[in-house]
């Protein structure tokens, strides 16, 4: 529906040259640091602006492009955020379910710096919808008991495609792609913190690395009546990981690929690169939703903990609120 600059379905077969990969800037796996972080509430935002990354890392390179955007994937986790004053903490939850979500994903020609007043839903400058839902059924990682800071964690796996089943293409000059998810409200979950403002709570937490992130203004909140900032550069204190959010691609542009299957040495920090599929359960174009640019929605973890989990000790973190900056 959306012409011109960057969007529209492809009608050929790709390249056999082009080179499909998932850009996974986080180091989520069953042996490294990772966190739950409970600080959010409903109606606020957390996502990832997938670009270029120091070498020898890779990225989204403004070479790769026109892209394919095929699948995306994200673990959200329960818990509860309890206590009062200042001192709230995290407990982890073992209420499994659906939490439902926003996703939107825009393309852009002009990387952002300044995020902290740009629009909360609309497109940044320089930017375009390419794909939107304001309700995503996203199945919730749980503890493995109440207040266990153990999770088996499960990535969704959300099907891009449009109404022919086709993948989203994005044109040059684009030069990156910025996914965000909004925490729609739910009363699964509890939150003292949310409460004590006057706002609701969100039907599932934002999952993160917790070894840093992969490099600046790559990774970004939105705060209830604050605005953006990035997670390095939360006032107060830095949010340290990258979220738990994974874009596959099919790049059709001439600049460096990897292959797929082999991802970059991880120097300290995350690739940034292509990374295997840490287990994600596939979903199908949703078929009841007439508004849908290609709508989807969300399958379950596999009975049992299979393949598709990851188990984990998770840090539950909680994300110091401020009414003022």
């Amino acid at each position: 529906m959306l012409a011109g600059l960057l969007l529209g379905a492809s009608a050929t077969a790709p390249s056999p040259a082009a080179a499909q990969r998932t850009l996974g800037y986080d180091t989520i796996s069953g042996e490294s640091p990772v966190a739950v972080t409970c600080g959010f509430c409903a109606g606020e935002k957390f996502g990832v602006i997938y670009r270029d990354l120091p070498a020898p890392a890779r990225g989204l390179e403004a070479g790769d492009f026109p892209i394919e955007l095929e699948a995306l994937q994200l673990a959200l986790a329960a818990a509860d955020a309890v206590g009062s004053g200042a001192t709230f903490t995290c407990s982890g939850s073992t209420t499994g379910g659906v939490a439902m979500v926003g996703i939107a994903i825009y393309a852009g020609t002009d990387l952002p710096s300044d995020i902290l007043d740009l629009d909360a839903t609309d497109p940044w400058p320089g930017e375009t919808l390419v794909w939107g839902q304001p309700d995503v059924p996203i199945m919730r990682s749980v503890a493995d008991e109440e207040g266990s800071a153990s999770y088996e964690v499960n990535f969704n796996r959300l099907l891009l495609q449009d109404e022919a089943g086709l993948p989203y293409l994005v044109n040059a000059p684009n030069v990156y792609i910025r996914v965000v998810v909004s925490l729609n409200p739910d009363t699964a979950l509890s939150s003292s913190s949310c409460d004590s403002l006057s706002l609701e709570t969100p039907g599932g937490f934002a999952v993160r690395d917790n070894d840093g992130v992969v490099n600046a203004e790559r990774n970004l909140i939105y705060a209830d009546g604050l605005g953006w900032f990035w997670n390095e550069a939360i006032p107060g204190g830095s949010i340290g990981g990258d979220w738990a959010m994974r874009l596959e691609v099919r790049d059709l542009g001439e600049g460096p690929v990897v292959d797929s299957g082999t991802p970059m040495a991880d120097s300290g920090v995350d690739s940034g690169s292509s990374v295997p599929d840490a287990g994600s359960a596939d979903t199908g174009p949703g078929e009841d939703d007439a508004s849908s640019d290609g709508g989807c929605e969300a399958a379950g973890p596999n009975a049992g903990g299979g393949p598709n989990a990851l188990l984990f000790a998770a840090v539950l973190l909680w994300l110091g609120r401020r009414r003022g900056v």
